[in-house]
Order: C-alpha cells, then sequence, then structure tokens
C-alpha cells in the first residue's frame, strides 16, 4: 500500500500536467488553449519589452578620433502583445501550427514621448551602402583593399545623402528608421531595395504578420517534445541553411523559452530558439529560486556561445574574426540580410558587452553603466515537474561595427563596436497562473507525501504486529509441543494396554519411528 497510493497519485499529477501542457484545439474553453492561443486578457501573463537606447554624447570629437561616450536613456517599456491564428492540429505525428502576430503598446511615459525623444547614434545606411557595393560581401569594408568599396559611402555623403552621425527618435530607432543612404539607392539604382531598418517589428495586423513570413511555426504537441519546434516562419532551417556555417547551426530546434520538457532536471541543457540572434542557444542550471510560491530553477546563458559563430566557409556570413575583432559578439549580419534585403554590419552581445572580450569595453565609455549579471544577463526560471517557465529576461544588445574612411572620417578610429541600443524581455507568470500550480501540482504532491506516509504507517503496524504474533508462539513453542507430545503419549498408553496400538503409525505421525 506504501507504493500503491502514491502510484496512483502520479498518475493524476501526470494527468494535470498533459492537461495543462498538451493543447486541444477542440476545447477553446480549457485553461491549456486559454494561456497557449494569446495573452490579451487582463489577468494574462504581462509580458513587457524594454529599450534602453545608447545616446551618444560627444558626436564631433568621435569623428575625429575620441572614443564615443555613450549616455544610457530609458526604459521605453511596451506592454507585448500576441496572438496565434490560423492555428491547424495534426494528429500523426501530433503538431501545431499557426502564425503569431505581436505588437507593443506604449506602457510608461518615456514610451509615450518616444516619438519626439532624440537620440544621436550612427546612421546605419554610412556602412551599409559599402557592403552592399558589388564583392563588398566578400571584404570591402571589412578588408579588401578595392578603393572604390570603401570611397562609395563618402561620396553619397558628399552629395547630401546622409552622414555616419545622425539624429532620430527612438521611436523611429527602435521600429524603423529611414535612411538617406538607403533612400537614394531605391529611387536611383533598385526600387525594390529596402530604404528601412528595424531593429523591431510591430505587427498591426494579421496581414503585415504574414507577409514578412516565409510560412507557419509549428511545433510538436505530445508528450515527449512539447512545445519543440519544427519549423520557424516556415523554416525548418533557417533561409535555406545559408546564415551559418553548418547544418546543425542553422537547424531550427528548441522552444521559444516559455515551456520545455516535463520533468526538467538540473542536468540538462535547455534549448531555446532566439530570432534576434538567429539561432537556437543552450541554458544551464544556475540555483534555485522562488517566485509566488513556487520552486523554481534557474536556467542561464551558456557561456562561450556568442565566440566566432559565424564560419569563415560560409561566404553568406561575414567572418568578423578574421579582422581583429574579439570573442563576445554574435556575427548577425546574414540574418539580417534575409530578413530585412541587405548585408548590414550588425553584432549582437550582452548589454553592457557582458562576458565579453576587455577590447569592446576599452573603446567605449560607458557613461551611466557598467555590465553586472543581476542586470545583464538572460535567464529562465522553470518549474521543473511541468516544465512551464514561471519568470525570464531575455537580454540582447545591438551593436555596428564602423571604420574610418578615407575621404571624409581619416581621423576617427580604425575600427569600433559601437552599441546602439539593448532591449529586454521580461515575462512574470500572473499570480493567478502560479496559484493554478501550486494548488494543482503542489497539492497532488502534498496529498501524495501524506499518503506515502499513511502507507508506510500502515505496513509498519501490520510489520509489529505479525512480528509480536510470531514472537509469541516462537517463545511458548515448548509448551505448545509438550501439551501435544502428553495426549499423543497418552493415546499410546491406552492403545498398547488393550492391545490396539499400530505403534509405526503413531510414530510416523512425529515423522519417523523413534
Amino acid at each position: 500500500m506504501a507504493f500503491l497510493l502514491p502510484s496512483i497519485v502520479d498518475e493524476q499529477i501526470m494527468k494535470g500536467i498533459l492537461a495543462l501542457r498538451l493543447i486541444d484545439t477542440s476545447d477553446q474553453d480549457s485553461f491549456a488553449y486559454g494561456l497557449w492561443i494569446n495573452n490579451t486578457l487582463e489577468d494574462d501573463t504581462p509580458e513587457y519589452l524594454n529599450f534602453y537606447i545608447f545616446n551618444i554624447t560627444n558626436p564631433k570629437e568621435f569623428l575625429k578620433g575620441a572614443k564615443p561616450k555613450v549616455f544610457e536613456m530609458g526604459p521605453f517599456s511596451y506592454r507585448q502583445y500576441w496572438a496565434k491564428f490560423d492555428v491547424v492540429s495534426e494528429v500523426n505525428p501530433a503538431t501545431l501550427s499557426y502564425y503569431k502576430q505581436q505588437w507593443w503598446i506604449p506602457d510608461n511615459e518615456m514610451a509615450k514621448n518616444a516619438s519626439t525623444t532624440l537620440v544621436t547614434t550612427a546612421a546605419l545606411g554610412f556602412p551599409v551602402i559599402k557592403l552592399n557595393v558589388p564583392e563588398a560581401q566578400a571584404g570591402g569594408w571589412f578588408g579588401d583593399d578595392k578603393w572604390y568599396k570603401d570611397m562609395a559611402g563618402d561620396l553619397l555623403a558628399s552629395m547630401g545623402q546622409g552622414e555616419l552621425i545622425t539624429t532620430v527618435t527612438a521611436k523611429d530607432l527602435i521600429f524603423g528608421v529611414t535612411s538617406p543612404y538607403l533612400q537614394w539607392v531605391k529611387t536611383n539604382v533598385s526600387p525594390e531595395y529596402p530604404d528601412t531598418y528595424t531593429l523591431q517589428f510591430n505587427d498591426t495586423d494579421r496581414f503585415s504578420c504574414v507577409e514578412r513570413m516565409n510560412g507557419h511555426t509549428v511545433v510538436f504537441n505530445n508528450k515527449e517534445k512539447v512545445n519543440e519546434l519544427i519549423r520557424w516562419n516556415g523554416m525548418e532551417f533557417l533561409y535555406d541553411n545559408t546564415t551559418w556555417g553548418t547544418p546543425d547551426a542553422n537547424r531550427i530546434e528548441g522552444t521559444d523559452g516559455r515551456s520545455f520538457n516535463i520533468g526538467v532536471t538540473r542536468d540538462q541543457e535547455l534549448t531555446v530558439f532566439l530570432p534576434l540572434g538567429f539561432r537556437h542557444f543552450s541554458f544551464v542550471f544556475q540555483k534555485p529560486v522562488t517566485y509566488l510560491g513556487l520552486a523554481l530553477d534557474r536556467f542561464v546563458f551558456k557561456a562561450g556561445q556568442l565566440n566566432s559563430t559565424c564560419s569563415t566557409t560560409n561566404p553568406q556570413c561575414l567572418p568578423y574574426h578574421l579582422y581583429g575583432l574579439k570573442s563576445g559578439l554574435l556575427n548577425v549580419t546574414s540574418g539580417v540580410r534575409s530578413q530585412q534585403g541587405f548585408w548590414s554590419p550588425v553584432f549582437a552581445s550582452q548589454p553592457y558587452f557582458l562576458h565579453a572580450h576587455q577590447w569592446y569595453t576599452d573603446n567605449v565609455v560607458f557613461l551611466n553603466g557598467k555590465a553586472n549579471e543581476e542586470d545583464h544577463g538572460t535567464y529562465v526560471d522553470v518549474e521543473h515537474i511541468t516544465g512551464v517557465s514561471a519568470r525570464g529576461r531575455q537580454r540582447t544588445q545591438i551593436n555596428y561595427y564602423l571604420r574610418n574612411s578615407a575621404l571624409l572620417y581619416p581621423e576617427m578610429m580604425d575600427e569600433v563596436v559601437l552599441p546602439v541600443l539593448w532591449q529586454e524581455m521580461v515575462a512574470d507568470a500572473s499570480e493567478k497562473d502560479a496559484q493554478s500550480v501550486s494548488s494543482g501540482i503542489y497539492a497532488a504532491q502534498r496529498l501524495q507525501k501524506i499518503l506515502t506516509f499513511v502507507g508506510i504507517l500502515i505496513g509498519s503496524v501490520a510489520c509489529i504486529i505479525s512480528i509480536v504474533v510470531f514472537r509469541y508462539a516462537w517463545t511458548h513453542r515448548e509448551g505448545v509441543y509438550y501439551t501435544v507430545y502428553k495426549t499423543i503419549a497418552s493415546d499410546i498408553s491406552s492403545s498398547y494396554v488393550y492391545g490396539s496400538a499400530d505403534f509405526t503409525t503413531v510414530s510416523g505421525e512425529f515423522g519417523g519411528e523413534r
């Protein structure tokens, strides 16, 4: 009984977990479906996207050779909403496919005033022009000695098409800034060429969402691989296997970070696909934490994943590590090209170059911030029984790689990785959702412990009674045997006297002759 009752409870716990994790599209009133399909209700778990913009305070001195001084402005905080649509459920194998629309609503005063807040930063169009001159992808601004490539941006700038440093609104920098350089190309060279660079897409409607995607996102919907990605935006491998140097790096795998496998253990590595980094990343256990009464395990971004990830054998990806750049950056030039239509020297890192080579912080002056794990690290807090994330922070910094130029900026630093902004995805489970887990799974666990104790107690009492009875019988065995012998001996004596005893038969009753 000590083992039977808990096993019954285990079965009920697993049924509850599967009811929470597996999505039944035919039961749209279920708690699980409501959590999965959107987060637009008032009591849903809120998600936020915070932007911290680096404003250059010494633009003239920077162009003359000084280190850039940057002042962090923010947070520009936006409430993130999302809704899945065009959902298709398959049985064999069990999968769900969908489109996911995402949009953001200003949530603080800085975000509400972002359209009038001015920031000074690098004009991405300047290096983009240099990189997109024919054959520039193989060298050009990144080391090729063909002078005309290095001069392209200068010539356009001298024609009044823009400069290396620009002033734009915070809203435009985040959600799409139009470049005079790219506008000139669009007007005079290629009408289909994009003229806007976007750091964060904002799907104003479902049509715009479908238009920028290559197809449905598809995930598993079974006990073994619940929520694991099969395709992202229609792709099983990133952009026809051209973003990174190996198929493994290009493969879409892992989850979106909102949940993982059922029964997460501390010795496993969790895999999360991060669209901003155009690939999947590993997370490892750091420490246990608690949140709203939930016992959680914190998994953090595994060290060493931002080191020369771009392969030199892949012509689609600019091999920055051949040109003196150090570890701690992720080269996303090829991913940006596939997504936005042009090459751009964009590199991702952790905020304030956390865990990156000191070379980056030596060449930039941060006026009001310094890297630390608590404020700038990426992590996810997982409820290990269900595999559901109860809290998470995804923090990424966007940087531009800049070099001096012969005509306009010959005195500028030979090269610098200029931080533009860093963004923080924030998701904390609501009290309602936390209570659902606590009152369900934890209550069942408490019942399991009680039943285990009761079962052990009953088994122990039964065992003690059995021992007492046996000991009593064993202790009094001589008296019992004596009574038996006395009775039988009396019968034998009586039989012998009257000549009717069968001694062999009698002694056989004792197991043999005497």
